[in-house]
């Protein structure tokens, strides 16, 4: 239990210092594939079923997932997620920053920008809006 909750919190103070964590699923991926890419990406590849994580961040996945840790930058992040799509053939499953999560990453290999990805987060937040005010509606 402890070192589930070490684990927890280590995960925690890598994305409070601007470190940014992709939550995938690497089940059908050869492991020669992987340890390409750990060795041209400069990021970190964690295999991941603690409950923490999941309670903490509110992720529903049932299945064990994978966690590729990345310190943010904008062209390596944007060039990274290129290279993991290639190569894997995967999206994120999650994209978890320091006070953000997106589920469902729009992934375009020839249209990856910073403006998908703020036109993610609009939807989401008009999405959350329009949910709070049925709620309010009701009351």
């Amino acid at each position: 239990m402890k070192k589930n909750y070490n684990y927890y919190k280590n995960i925690c103070n890598l994305i409070n210092k601007n470190y940014i964590l992709l939550l995938c699923n690497f089940n059908n991926i050869k492991n020669i594939i992987l340890k390409y890419l750990k060795k041209n990406i400069n990021c970190k590849f964690l295999h991941c079923n603690n409950i923490f994580i999941y309670k903490y961040f509110n992720i529903k996945i049932k299945q064990n997932i994978n966690i590729v840790i990345l310190k943010y930058n904008d062209i390596k992040f944007e060039n990274i997620l290129k290279e993991i799509y290639y190569y894997l053939n995967i999206s994120p499953i999650y994209y978890i920053k320091k006070n953000l999560i997106l589920n469902n990453l729009p992934l375009n290999i020839l249209n990856l920008s910073k403006i998908n990805l703020i036109s993610k987060l609009i939807e989401i937040i008009k999405n959350n809006l329009l949910n709070f005010i049925k709620i309010l509606k009701k009351i």
